[in-house]
């Protein structure tokens, strides 16, 4: 019997052979993966107050750049620290008790990343990233090609304000497709404002005319969402609510804490659903949405006249759903679908008497849309 041959794969290569176990895909949504995990650390700085502007920049040659005027990465005094965050990468049990700290934050004496796949796996899988970062008044660079430092950790005192800037393009040899559409990142960009009220977007593409720029912010979330795509005014009120809380999934397993926002529309122009968890987009959503479209269905069954299908009010119904939790209960590996059980016991909560008041409120306009079109 002739001896196998295994190769052992380390370092960089543990990620760039193998991309579909890292992001969910080798083709383009994986590199989509990669970016919406990177911009889930952006948008958590900007979700505790460290964070007023997020910049997402298309350069001509496909690379991407994100920047922020936050804090600045911590580096710490030597170069243990960034090594442990941009060349190694960690794993951490979920819910065990160890402090996980972000990126961004003071790690103090016991350190574990949260971040650290997010940025690892960017860092692997991009043909190179430069990394721009000032924090008390110090500027770090660091520079990677295909997963490796090059030149060390640069530094220097400055009087530039803090804040942090990554700049780096997907490669062509760990992903089947590179390029990523104009509309979808223009669609991100903007959702980073609903999802953090009071930020502001920016999505900068370049082209040979220079930098074209667009901004975005909405100091009242889903809500001014709402008013700025009301394209006819023939819409409904729009109806929010939120709930937060703790639970557990299972009696052996930690307490959490989560929390659920929606809100919601009906109206003649197209319908759509969507559906956040801890920033990412959920293509199929979970549990908690499958509630929500149950008890938003079975609410117009009992309030308005003649008997109405799913598939009716989805083209009605304007919806976006935002949840939060510190744990995550996947449904799949490709991070398109949640399963925790709190967040779907909140959702039951959700939909209640208040919202049986507002389609009371709406009867006139609901069953003119839906029997009149």
């Amino acid at each position: 019997m002739a001896d196998l041959e295994i190769k052992v794969l380390n370092g960089p290569e543990r990620v760039r052979r193998r991309p579909a176990v890292a992001f969910g895909a080798e083709d383009i949504a994986g590199v989509q993966n990669m970016v919406v995990s990177l911009l889930g650390c952006f948008l958590e700085e900007a979700r505790q107050g460290h964070v007023r502007r997020i910049t997402l920049t298309a350069y001509a040659d496909g690379a991407l750049g994100l920047q922020d005027d936050g804090r600045g990465i911590w580096f710490g005094a030597d170069d243990t620290l960034w090594q442990a965050l941009f060349c190694q990468l960690f794993y951490a049990r979920r819910g065990e008790s160890s402090p996980k700290r972000k990126i961004f934050e003071d790690p103090g004496g016991d350190f574990m990343d949260h971040d650290n796949f997010a940025v690892y796996g960017a860092v692997c899988g991009s043909e190179y990233m430069e990394v721009h970062s000032v924090r008390d008044g110090v500027a770090y660079k660091l520079h990677f090609e295909k997963g490796e430092n090059a030149g060390g950790l640069h530094k220097e005192f400055t009087q530039k304000s803090p804040g942090t800037a990554l700049r780096f393009k997907a490669d062509g040899q760990v992903f089947t497709e590179t390029r990523l559409p104009k509309p979808w990142l223009f669609e991100q960009t903007r959702m980073l404002a609903v999802l953090v009220p009071g930020l502001t977007a920016v999505f900068r593409e370049e082209s040979e005319h220079g930098f074209a720029e667009t901004a975005w912010c909405y100091p009242n979330g889903i809500v001014d969402f709402f008013r700025e795509i009301d394209t006819q005014c023939t819409a409904t009120a729009i109806y929010t609510d939120t709930l937060s809380g703790q639970g557990q999934e299972r009696y052996n397993l930690p307490r959490y804490d989560a929390k659920l926002q929606i809100g919601l529309r009906f109206s003649a122009d197209p319908g759509f659903v969507k559906c956040y968890h801890n920033f990412r987009e959920l293509t199929y959503g979970g549990r908690h949405l499958d509630i929500l479209l149950k008890k938003i269905t079975e609410s117009l069954h009992h309030r308005i006249s003649g008997k109405l299908t799913r598939e009716a009010i989805l083209e009605r119904l304007q919806l976006v759903v935002v949840s939060e939790s510190s744990l995550t209960e996947w449904e799949n590996f490709t991070y398109t679908e949640i399963k925790n059980t709190v967040l779907r016991d909140m959702a039951s909560d959700l939909i209640g008497g208040d919202f049986d008041y507002y389609i009371q409120q709406n009867k006139a306009y609901l069953e003119a849309l839906f029997w009149h079109k």
